[in-house]
């Protein structure tokens, strides 16, 4: 988690990005889902008064937030919670802005979304990022030049359970969605866990 925080401060175009997808709405609370370490609510926090809470089924959820905010963001108003996207614990539109940085593939889709919805408020803004399909192609490819066997597996698995996704309207389940393997992400080095690339 404090790899991934550093990646985020040396690439100051991921929070212009993310200040400019809410650059339309006045924000006193963001919600971060999937949170980590809770990076992706430094734009938002920082030098203001708004209220970040970070979610994360982590049982360490905030041990490395609140210790690199405290040390690197002093003042900011960020806490963490342990909860599952499909289940927010939050009243009905509480947050401006939403994020759900990779964590949306892990999740049941329609109730992670339907959930996302609720706690919105009317004209908020939700900055959802996924992989594309290239991603995952390229880790395919890198795996197989590498003979890192787990890894091109995990990406055909991915890639299949996208292709079902699109033709079927359905999102697979179970075995074939599986977990993220434990290495080093292909495009920032960091574990490709549910918080890990851009």
């Amino acid at each position: 988690m404090r790899r991934e925080w550093a990646l985020f401060s040396r690439d100051p175009a991921r929070a212009a990005a993310a200040l400019d997808a809410a650059a339309d709405v006045t924000v006193s609370r963001v919600l971060d889902i999937g949170c980590g370490a809770g990076q992706e609510l430094r734009p938002f926090l920082r030098g203001r008064q708004t209220l970040g809470v970070g979610i994360d089924l982590s049982p360490d959820v905030g041990n490395a937030g609140r210790e690199l905010f405290a040390r690197e963001e002093p003042g900011s108003r960020a806490a963490f919670v342990r909860a599952a996207a499909e289940h927010l614990p939050f009243s009905p539109s509480r947050f401006e802005v939403v994020i759900c940085r990779l964590a949306l593939p892990y999740t049941d889709n329609a109730r992670a979304l339907a959930e996302m919805a609720r706690v919105l408020t009317s004209g908020g803004t939700l900055i959802l990022k996924i992989h594309h399909a290239r991603f995952y192609t390229l880790e395919l490819r890198e795996a197989l030049r590498t003979g890192r066997a787990r890894s091109a597996i995990h990406a055909c698995r991915v890639l299949l359970a996208g292709c079902l996704y699109h033709l079927t309207g359905s999102q697979p389940r179970g075995r074939l969605t599986g977990g993220e393997p434990s290495r080093p992400c292909g495009c920032c080095g960091g574990s490709s866990g549910a918080t890990a690339c851009r």
